[in-house]
């Protein structure tokens, strides 16, 4: 079996969606897929993400303006598809002129087409810049996942949301997987100071604005926040201006964006992971930080009752007076206690969020979609 992935940019600095594309390539690859990827790149230096796996092989679209990379993009991906023959094309993300190709050139060959929506249809994320979206959504997106062969989803909730937006057709649940670091947090932190973190891009959906207004309400003795990520929109300058706002300085830093080891090691010397997110259609940040030992709090934008369920975390409304709570809560649990919820959490992930599982479970939808095996059970139609 072979199939293409399409993605508008590897660029790491591009968000998850890089990140994601890159793992799921080499763990399909590393389950026997033949895997292609045909992405755009602004210029033959560009940064970006490389699969793991010599099973995959990655064609880059390359241009420096932008009509003349979706130019090379159609013709990349068309000289692809007739050189390979692949059996399922997998599109990713929404709402860029590269899905729009990505969806003509797999009818244009009559191959069936799969779309990850990655978040980008929550409600949130819909009306940031509404009326754009609305716009594309009713010229040309619509239309695009209506004829998909399959939608693909990474939790329950996603899939609803998809539901809602009158989309009928059969939606496969299959959450992000998760690198497990060999070494995670096992002993509680020494020393006075406890450390709360949150590791995403710095972006008006992540919360931020409420995280500090909680954090100046609670103000828990012994406690720094780190906000570590990209800035997007410029969003950490108005972040900074509520920190300086609330006389925070000397508790709450800006390491900027954190990779590879660095990152691992961070979530490893923290004590509490915080993402006050108003939309996420998975929060693979969430299941990291669980991977690494240490209990997580989110919100109800993003899919993650199960950190209530497992009692590994906290799940709270989307609120500045929710968040103050369960910040009071997680700064008054000894260290013992929230080594055992981030020991719970490790546990978890190792059991549903592997790579392995998620690779497997998206080898069989592919092979359903082909005719060869039947409806894998996270393929649903219309619950």
């Amino acid at each position: 079996m072979t199939v293409l992935f399409t993605v508008a940019s590897l660029d790491p600095a591009d968000g998850g969606v890089p990140e994601c594309v890159q793992s799921t390539c080499s763990h399909l690859a590393g389950c026997g897929v033949n895997v292609e990827i045909v992405t755009g790149r602004s210029h033959p230096e560009a940064s970006v993400l490389k699969p793991s796996h010599d099973n995959v092989n990655t064609t880059y679209a390359t241009a420096r303006s932008k009509t003349a990379r979706l130019w090379t993009f159609w013709r990349t991906l068309s000289a692809r598809i007739d050189r390979v023959q692949p059996d399922i094309i997998h599109d990713n993300g929404l709402w860029l002129p590269t899905n729009i190709l990505s969806a003509l050139a797999a009818r244009r060959a009559g191959i069936p087409h799969v779309v990850t929506s990655h978040g980008m249809l929550e409600p949130w994320a819909v009306q940031h810049r509404g009326w754009k979206k609305k716009a594309a959504w009713y010229g040309y997106q619509r239309a695009i996942l209506e004829r998909a062969d399959v939608l693909h989803a990474t939790a329950p909730m996603e899939a609803q949301n998809l539901r809602d937006l009158g989309l009928w057709g059969p939606i496969a649940v299959i959450p992000n997987g998760v690198p497990l670091p060999d070494t995670w947090k096992q002993e509680p932190s020494s020393g006075e100071r406890r450390q709360a973190l949150f590791l995403s891009r710095i972006h008006p959906k992540k919360g931020l604005p409420n995280l500090i207004e909680a954090w100046s309400q609670v103000q828990p003795d012994g406690w720094d926040l780190i906000i570590a990520g990209p800035d997007e929109n410029d969003h950490r300058w108005e972040v900074v201006a509520a920190v300086k706002e609330h006389g925070l300085g000397d508790v709450v830093s800006f390491p900027g964006p954190v990779r590879g080891e660095d990152k691992w090691a961070l979530y490893r010397e923290s004590d509490l992971f915080v993402l006050p997110t108003h939309s996420e259609n998975f929060g693979v940040v969430v299941a990291e930080a669980l991977a690494s030992g240490i209990p997580a709090l989110t919100t109800t934008g993003a899919p993650w009752s199960i950190l209530e369920e497992e009692d590994c975390g906290w799940w709270v409304e989307t609120t500045v007076e929710a968040l103050e709570t369960a910040l009071s809560d997680a700064a008054s649990r000894s260290d013992s206690e929230r080594l055992a919820m981030g020991q719970r959490g490790r546990a978890l992930v190792e059991e549903q969020f592997s790579w392995e599982h998620v690779a497997a479970e998206l080898r069989a939808v592919y092979e359903w979609i082909l005719g060869d095996v039947p409806r894998p059970d996270c393929v649903r139609f219309d619950d």
